[in-house]
């Protein structure tokens, strides 16, 4: 369906994983039941597929409750528990997953970072979540919007993200934006724009696609951003669909951050700096002197390699 990027005929990213009876792909973060994944990519529905088993176009035929597709509108996973709430911390102090998520909290400075959220979860129970550090997407009514969880153990075959399902994303620290800011700037996933501020994310990109936003992030984007913002993706000398996704974005004109040599060869993305240098925000004037607009990005672009 997502063709995979530069990995498409290359490199394995769509995975079945037998035990759990569900397919994911490690490219775009598609995550679901082997029904759903036939449906997506045979574009049938479901009563144009249990048609398909009953009159035995498929080898093995199975016997499957037809249930409508419904839109997502639990706020959070299951039973997800508040990591910056100490009572709730304190109650489950003695859980090696909820310990494993407060270490990977205070390692990677998402306690402590300038632009946080103002709760992280992690969930225990959740069919699709369960053990994974729950990043709330907040809209400006301090409603959860959306959430995206993150990869916390070794054991987890899951991709490293994963995303609300049957929900429309939404943009990433809406709520921490103040309107008449000098500077507005776009990450590509949450965690880094923990580290900037006056920064949203998007959760994602897809780097050959021209489509930046989603409809309900769009809509966001034009209530918001009165002034042109500054892209921030990772490192364009160590990631291709960063590298791609800002040709793009430079070609219509947008204005991005091309990482400096000397940081970019060492770092992935804004994350791994602070942690290094043990900082909780990027500075916006070191932001804009390697921000870089249009046609003077594009020729800048091509020394990166």
């Amino acid at each position: 369906m997502c063709r995979e990027g530069n990995s498409w005929n290359r490199k394995r990213r769509c995975y079945y994983i037998p035990k759990n009876s569900v397919i994911c792909c490690h490219n775009c973060g598609w995550y679901g039941a082997p029904v759903k994944w036939v449906m997506e990519i045979e574009k049938i529905n479901f009563s144009e597929l249990a048609k398909q088993i009953e009159t035995g176009d498929y080898e093995y035929g199975v016997h499957i409750n037809e249930q409508p597709v419904r839109v997502n509108t639990d706020d959070l996973p299951k039973d997800s528990i508040n990591l910056f709430d100490k009572s709730q911390l304190s109650y489950y102090a003695s859980d090696p997953v909820v310990r494993q998520a407060c270490s990977t909290i205070v390692s990677r400075r998402l306690n402590t970072a300038a632009n946080k959220p103002k709760s992280l979860y992690v969930t225990l129970t959740d069919y699709v979540h369960k053990n994974r550090l729950v990043i709330p997407f907040y809209d400006k009514d301090g409603k959860c919007s959306f959430y995206q969880t993150r990869k916390l153990l070794n054991t987890d075959d899951k991709p490293k993200y994963l995303s609300k399902q049957n929900s429309e994303k939404t943009l990433f620290n809406y709520n921490n934006i103040e309107p008449n800011a000098d500077q507005l700037y776009i990450t590509e996933g949450p965690i880094d724009s923990f580290f900037i501020k006056n920064s949203v994310a998007v959760a994602g990109i897809q780097e050959r696609s021209q489509q930046l936003f989603s409809a309900t992030q769009q809509k966001q984007i034009e209530r918001l951003f009165l002034m042109q913002p500054t892209w921030v993706l990772d490192s364009q000398w160590q990631d291709s669909a960063s590298r791609m996704k800002s040709e793009i974005l430079l070609n219509q004109g947008a204005c991005v951050f091309l990482w400096p040599r000397d940081l970019g060869k060492q770092f992935k993305d804004i994350n791994d700096v602070c942690v290094k240098f043990k900082i909780d925000q990027l500075g916006s004037e070191f932001i804009q002197k390697n921000t870089y607009c249009g046609l003077q990005g594009i020729v800048k672009l091509k020394q990166i390699r």
